[in-house]
């Protein structure tokens, strides 16, 4: 079976994304797969970790609050677990909260990260 996807390149904070020819399922293995999975939570808890940051030195955290929001809302339907709803409700929530529940809020969206399961390829 053959899919289409799109790899995403972070250079220097800009978003570069190129069609690649389809893949056969087989030639990616199963570890490319989760090496692929972890790089790309390990980049969203960066995200959030510096969306913490920018609300300490009152700069435009907001609209960080919702970059993260819209790439979240992109997500596959396999991909929208209870864990997702969870993260996806708490983070929305954080634009209401004073600065001490949204600092806690923001590590425990940084740990769901860790449960979700994200359809990469």
């Amino acid at each position: 079976m053959l899919k289409e996807f799109i790899i995403v390149l972070l250079i220097e904070d800009h978003l570069i994304m190129d069609d690649l020819p389809a893949v056969d399922d087989e030639a990616v293995n199963m570890s490319d797969k989760d090496f692929i999975e972890e790089a790309y939570k390990d980049k969203m808890k960066k995200k959030l970790y510096g969306l913490l940051r920018e609300r300490e030195k009152d700069g435009e955290w907001e609209k960080f609050l919702d970059t993260i929001l819209i790439e979240l809302s992109g997500y596959s339907n396999e991909s929208k677990t209870i864990e997702y709803y969870t993260l996806y409700a708490k983070l929305s929530s954080c634009r209401y909260l004073s600065f001490k529940y949204y600092r806690k809020t923001i590590f425990e969206c940084m740990n769901l990260f860790d449960t979700l399961r994200i359809d990469v390829i």
